[in-house]
């Protein structure tokens, strides 16, 4: 029996979680969880076991994200379709399923395609972002489970979403481009660096991840031509 891991997001306390794919060698008894692990309860990558499990998802887990307002929450993502909130207090299920009902269909959806990124809002414990490869990102109020705003003003799928400090304002890169999108105006403006053609990534590469240091009002990217630029987005 194999497991694969594919992405993880850290708690400041130590803790972090991973989303693994348990393979047991019969693909249709393939398994999707989610382990949550305390760094502070082994010395050595090795001696790591996990504290708690979380599952509900039936199709690949693509992202995670925690809340930094909310420490206990963090929600994830899945080619299932479906954006799930969880309580690391109360495994193993989800305590929150956002998006739309639809006939036939048995979960909630978020996105028509797979989720491809998620960020909590960094100011408001109740809104979180999702970037879905049926080119939309969508605001949700947790509150009420829906979407509080959703655009769609890509021509490539948007792979990675960091929510501003700034209400209703998220970078979004997509396989081309790097953008500063309003969600309540629904207005998009190209990232640029001096010399570089104003928010086309063609000649760096593409950004595989993205982030914010909310301190300075700084956007970090990662490009996969092995370096990461600068933005001030914010003034």
């Amino acid at each position: 029996m194999r497991m694969w891991m594919r992405c993880q997001a850290f708690h400041e306390d130590g803790s972090f979680l991973t989303c693994e794919t348990l393979l047991p060698g019969d693909p249709s008894e393939d398994k999707e969880l989610i382990f949550m692990y305390d760094l502070r309860r082994s010395v050595t990558a090795q001696g790591l076991q996990p504290i708690s499990q979380f599952t509900g998802h039936n199709d690949m887990i693509t992202c995670l994200a925690v809340s930094p307002k909310a420490p206990n929450l963090f929600i994830s993502g899945s080619k299932d379709l479906t954006v799930r909130l969880w309580d690391r207090r109360s495994p193993p299920s989800a305590v929150v399923m956002l998006g739309s009902q639809e006939s036939g269909k048995e979960n909630p959806q978020a996105h028509s395609k797979l989720v491809t990124s998620l960020d909590m809002d960094p100011n408001d414990p109740n809104t979180i972002y999702s970037s879905g490869a049926d080119l939309r990102v969508c605001q949700w109020d947790l509150r009420k489970g829906t979407t509080a705003a959703s655009t769609k003003l890509f021509d490539k799928h948007p792979w990675k979403v960091a929510a501003s400090s700034e209400k209703d304002n998220v970078a979004v890169c997509t396989s081309n481009a790097l953008l500063y999108v309003n969600m309540a105006t629904q207005t998009a403006i190209p990232a640029t660096i001096p010399g570089r053609a104003a928010g086309k990534l063609d000649a760096v590469g593409r950004y595989h991840t993205i982030k914010w240091d909310h301190s300075s009002k700084q956007l970090y990217a990662g490009s996969s031509a092995h370096h990461v630029d600068r933005y001030n987005l914010l003034g």
